[in-house]
């Protein structure tokens, strides 16, 4: 059953629905994460819009999840090999 719940974002309030207490504590971290990130630019630049530095926030936080799914594919890549290359070396085990 979805939960009402209410985070701050930037200083605003947004409510929203979590369906499960693993989805609440994602979204309570994500909050988080993006309201330190939004005080990093807002420290850094002063002048600049609310919008713009959560533009920046959200441009980061992208640019790192990119770089984090490359390396996954890389990674499934690089098991996928290594897995072939296990089964062959058993199967020459096994004659």
């Amino acid at each position: 059953m979805a939960q009402r719940i209410t985070i701050m974002i930037a200083g605003k309030s947004y409510e929203l629905f979590a369906k499960t207490a693993t989805e609440e504590h994602y979204i309570r971290l994500a909050a988080e994460r993006i309201n330190r990130s939004f005080a990093l630019y807002s420290d850094k630049f002063s002048s600049v819009s609310d919008f713009d530095k959560l533009a920046f926030s959200a441009l980061a936080d992208t640019i790192v999840l990119l770089k984090l799914e490359k390396e996954k594919a890389e990674l499934d890549s690089s098991l996928s090999a290594l897995s072939s290359e296990l089964d062959s070396y058993l199967k020459k085990i096994e004659k």
